[in-house]
């Protein structure tokens, strides 16, 4: 049989990885978003070394 007693007790853990994982998250999409955004601008101007 499994033993579940030791996860209410783990709980706190759990959660602030949770957490710190959604940041990670929602940092690597504004991150990636705005990069994306610089880096279509870029290739869209008319300076040659930049597309």
């Amino acid at each position: 049989m499994h033993q579940f007693s030791g996860i209410p007790g783990a709980l706190p853990t759990l959660w602030t990885g949770a957490i710190i994982t959604l940041q990670i998250t929602v940092l690597a999409i504004v991150v990636g978003i705005l990069l994306g955004t610089v880096i279509a601008l870029l290739r869209l101007s008319g300076v040659k070394p930049l597309q």
